[in-house]
């Protein structure tokens, strides 16, 4: 009988280092603002300019943050 290898536990590397990218429509009805307000208007270059950043902090972060996750799976194969 063939043994089966267990899995490797999938980590969202996103979510464990804390990169939140907001979704601008969510954010704006649950704080209840309307698109035509002048406060929506500030609230989305803020927002927009937020996930700028981080998608660019992603891109130039992508090998050191993805490339834990592969390290992981490869340490926990390992260790069983």
């Amino acid at each position: 009988m063939a043994t089966q290898k267990p899995r490797a536990p999938k980590i969202n590397v996103e979510k464990a280092v804390g990169l939140i990218f907001y979704n601008i429509e969510k954010v704006s009805k649950k704080i209840g603002i309307k698109e035509t307000s002048d406060t929506y208007l500030k609230v989305f270059s803020i927002l927009n300019s937020y996930n700028k950043e981080l998608k660019q902090i992603k891109r130039i972060n992508t090998f050191f943050i993805f490339g834990r996750e592969v390290k992981n799976g490869s340490c926990s194969k390992r260790s069983y």
